[in-house]
């Protein structure tokens, strides 16, 4: 497990975000909340670009098709697109574009230890379009490495694995239902709640809760700001009769002010 959060206002460019990336054993879940910019451009989302492999094509389904391949999909109703193997779901759609398509520039472009010479090659991408000035936009992907084959990444998408709690500049959330695991990133002072959980924090936080087998509940915590101070964080998942309130006191950890602490509730 692995999550961290970003937050953007580039000087010149005026575009910022909150995203967070969730990892669990089968997929990464991203987030991104707040998508908001007034510069010219549009705004997009890449979700990958590479080399492509020579004749590989892509695969991709619409929410109510079935898997088609091509070297291109493109609208606000593709529902997944695989490409070697790995799978890229859009659990809440967006405008997709995905493609293959030959591309040309140099390395010395993004590396100027580089050579300067022009190559040509076919580039397999896929991105969220928000469009131009984007007022608290979102998306949503599920990036599946180990998908495989089309009619396996069609079972996953079909399943829903993964429920999306909450996408929004104070806290984007999420939870693997096979795995009884929850995190969380708290951007702010605040609570999560649903029937199943309820979490309270009183400040900024990146959490993980899970429910073990053993009935016990473990949970994790990490401060990314790294201000070296108590965070109070309130804990009540369905079925426990009252919240466990743990002090995580990350005060004096110098070096360490990132790191994750584990607490069993």
């Amino acid at each position: 497990m692995l999550r961290r959060w970003l937050c953007t206002l580039w000087d010149g460019i005026n575009t910022e975000a909150k995203k967070s990336w969730f990892f669990f054993d089968n997929e990464i879940v991203c987030l991104g909340a707040g998508i908001t910019s007034d510069n010219e451009a549009p705004i997009m989302t890449s979700l990958n670009q590479r080399l492509a492999n020579r004749g590989d094509k892509l695969t991709y389904a619409n929410v109510k098709g079935a898997a088609t391949e091509g070297t291109s999909a493109e609208g606000n109703n593709v529902a997944w697109v695989m490409y070697d193997g790995v799978g890229y779901a859009l659990p809440n759609g967006g405008n997709v574009k995905a493609e293959i398509k030959k591309q040309s520039g140099t390395w010395y472009a993004i590396n100027q230890t580089q050579i300067k010479t022009e190559q040509t090659n076919d580039v397999f991408s896929v991105t969220l379009d928000h469009g131009t000035k984007p007022n608290n936009a979102t998306y949503a992907y599920i990036v599946v490495p180990e998908a495989g084959s089309a009619d396996r990444m069609a079972e996953y998408a079909k399943y829903k694995h993964i429920a999306i709690l909450s996408n929004t500049p104070q806290i984007q959330a999420v939870q693997q239902t096979d795995l009884g695991v929850w995190q969380a990133v708290f951007y702010e002072t605040g609570q999560y709640k649903d029937k199943n959980i309820t979490l309270t924090t009183d400040r900024p936080c990146a959490v993980m809760v899970r429910r073990m087998p053993n009935g016990s509940t473990v949970m994790h915590v990490a401060d990314p700001t790294q201000k070296q101070q108590p965070i109070n964080i309130s804990v009540k998942l369905k079925g426990m009769k009252k919240a466990s309130t743990v002090n995580c006191d990350f005060t004096g950890t110098g070096i360490y002010a990132g790191a994750t602490k584990k607490y069993t509730l």
